[in-house]
């Protein structure tokens, strides 16, 4: 990492900001993670919500040490529609962590796909748009990969703790309420998780679309 980046990175511990910041192959985490932790000594970057992101490559040791720092682990799945042999980021690996907060996102739309349920799909089969198994022993159940995007742990990255994601007296009233039941492979196949539709979607406490196939008061 060059010495304006480094500056940089210290100009942003300074003044105290939150900071994510997309990195792919171990060489360039490990460089970032090197200054994170040397920054580390001075500011408490994680009470700041520092997070590594994209990690596609990353490597058990090199999560070892961002959780090591307190960070969150932001793992997006942009290799889905790259046409490539390369997986995306090793969820399970991260899952299993002991992170703070793990994370999901597509990186879209400049380059991906802004529907989550393709990522989940992603996460929970390790196919991508290709239908090129990549991810196989790195995947994570159907619940793990819904819970990337919508547990009370997506609070942490943007320090709304206690009002952003779960289910909570004070929080956001956001809710999906979906077609058909995503969790039971019996119900709804691998391909078709891609596929999921809100019938009823509140956000803020407000009804913002109603298919009207459900009773309401």
């Amino acid at each position: 990492m060059g010495d304006a980046a480094r500056l940089a990175q210290r100009r942003i511990a300074e003044r105290g900001w939150a900071y994510h910041q997309h990195i792919h192959s171990p060489e360039e985490i490990d460089a970032h993670l090197d200054v994170w932790e040397a920054l580390s000594e001075e500011f408490d970057i994680a009470a700041m919500r520092w997070t590594p992101g994209h990690l596609s490559n990353i490597t058990p040791e090199l999560v070892d040490r961002a959780v090591d720092m307190g960070l969150g682990l932001g793992a997006h799945g942009q290799p889905y529609h790259s046409g490539s042999a390369a997986g995306g980021p090793p969820w399970r690996t991260i899952l299993n962590s002991g992170a703070v907060a793990v994370g999901a996102g597509s990186d879209g739309a400049r380059i991906n796909v802004l529907n989550p349920w393709c990522i989940i799909y992603y996460m929970a089969t390790g196919m991508n748009v290709s239908g090129e198994l990549t991810t196989a022993d790195e995947t994570g159940s159907r619940y793990e990969a819904v819970r990337y995007y919508s547990s009370v742990e997506q609070g942490w990255f943007t320090k709304e703790d206690d009002t952003l994601g779960g289910f909570d007296v004070g929080r956001f009233a956001d809710i999906a309420v979906l077609r058909a039941d995503v969790f039971d492979p019996d119900v709804i196949s691998d391909a078709d998780i891609r596929h999921r539709t809100s019938v009823l979607t509140i956000v803020g406490g407000e009804i913002v679309h109603d298919a009207g196939v459900l009773d309401t008061p």
